[in-house]
């Protein structure tokens, strides 16, 4: 007996510390304010991706152009940085369970996250684990947690010099009252918390705009169809396979990215257009491909005003345009011929825009 509350102790002691960690040192999480917008009633549409979703649709002005099911296009972003796929399956799962109202899914695809191996950000509120049913839990754990190592598994932050540093405003944050009650507002607040209000301005439904250029460089990284990750296309399979369950609407896009990058030999830019196209067609979705949108649609700037960074983060002006465009193809009967047929004319088309 005595044996017994010495390792009931230990474990209660060890629950709490682990928790007491993850709240000083994990990021406030703007994805459970995020969760619980897209789950009110009058949400119809959900956008997906990673960080360049979050700054290339405005939901806001998709809801003065577009209709769902006879009504207003009712839109939130669910798009988060670093946020995996097959995570995106979880949070849609999540919310679609709870608000069935949602009958249509924008989903942006960021090459970067397709190659490689599928990643795992413990603390860096991108993962769908916290925000799953118990079923769900169990799944997760079962064909995600479980193939990380084991700190990544069990415990929800990482200590670095970086997140320690982050440790007193991510206290303040999260005894907010606006945070702990689910609020909006507090998105603000969680920006300033992790810098990336230095950039960009928070606008609401999960969208950001972009009002300061970082200077960030990025590396070419050459794409190949056959390096696609399992996981990854596990995940976009289980996205479309609910959409098509749950009578959603599923359209896939890739945001504009900067020439220089769709110019470059060493991206392959050409082979990811080719993959993503034959893939979405043998799912049955549309595809939106920026990156060959004809000019007369969306036209480029002649320096580099259009975007935040060399990865391809938006301007608001450009975020504006493109959604516009995307307004636009989404209405079209004949969406197709508003883009260029093959790699050689989309590349032609933007070949005088010179980058800085």
């Amino acid at each position: 007996m005595q044996t017994f509350k010495r390792i009931a102790i230990f474990l209660l002691a060890l629950i709490t510390v682990t928790y007491a960690f993850e709240f000083m040192i994990a990021q406030p999480s703007t994805l459970k304010i995020l969760i619980k917008e897209a789950e009110r009633e009058e949400v119809n549409t959900v956008i997906l991706g990673e960080s360049h979703a979050e700054t290339g649709l405005n939901p806001y002005a998709l809801g003065k152009g577009i209709t769902v099911k006879g009504q207003k296009c009712e839109a939130v972003s669910l798009a988060h940085r670093i946020l995996p796929v097959v995570d995106q399956y979880y949070l849609l799962k999540r919310v679609t369970d709870n608000n069935p109202n949602i009958k249509q899914v924008f989903f942006e695809i960021d090459p970067t996250y397709w190659q490689g191996k599928s990643m795992y950000y413990p603390g860096k509120d991108a993962s769908a684990f916290p925000f799953c049913s118990i079923p769900d839990k169990m799944d997760y754990f079962k064909n995600i947690l479980i193939k990380q190592n084991y700190n990544s598994a069990f415990f929800n932050y990482y200590i670095d010099k970086t997140s320690l540093f982050y440790v007193p405003q991510n206290i303040i944050c999260k005894l907010d009252p606006d945070y702990i009650e689910g609020n909006e507002k507090a998105i603000k607040k969680i920006y300033k918390t992790n810098g990336v209000s230095f950039n960009y301005k928070y606008v609401g439904k999960g969208y950001r705009q972009g009002v300061k250029r970082s200077g960030k460089k990025r590396l070419p990284k050459g794409f190949k169809a056959g390096a696609v990750n399992g996981q990854t296309l596990n995940g976009f399979d289980r996205i479309a396979d609910l959409c098509r369950k749950r009578d959603i609407n599923l359209v896939c896009f890739i945001s504009a990215i900067p020439v220089e990058r769709i110019r470059d030999k060493d991206e392959n830019y050409s082979a990811i257009h080719n993959y993503f196209d034959e893939l979405c067609k043998s799912k049955g979705v549309d595809f939106y491909d920026f990156n060959y949108i004809k000019t007369e649609y969306l036209k480029r700037s002649t320096d580099y005003k259009d975007f935040t960074d060399c990865d391809g983060h938006l301007m608001a002006n450009f975020s504006k345009k493109q959604t516009a465009a995307f307004i636009k193809a989404y209405n079209s009967k004949n969406y197709s011929d508003m883009f260029y047929k093959n790699y050689n004319d989309a590349v032609s088309a933007v070949k005088g825009v010179k980058l800085k």
